[in-house]
């Protein structure tokens, strides 16, 4: 019984990661960044949080260039 509790508090280390796997890589490929980038997913906690910085802080080229047009 020990193990199945166990599987259920690790479930969302898991689930989340996966889930949140595409739209992370397809995000970065917006971005103009390296799509490798969202296999940081797989960090709990300080993976997003790198993530999110990293995203936040960077000039995002497919992005620039479509204001600069304006």
């Amino acid at each position: 019984m020990d193990s199945f509790y166990l599987v259920l508090a690790l479930a969302p280390y898991t689930i989340v990661p996966i889930i949140m796997f595409v739209p992370t890589w397809k995000i970065f490929g917006i971005a103009g960044k390296s799509k490798k980038w969202a296999f940081l997913q797989a960090i709990p906690y300080i993976g997003h949080f790198v993530l999110l910085l990293i995203l936040a802080y960077s000039k995002w080229p497919a992005v620039d260039d479509l204001s600069e047009g304006s």
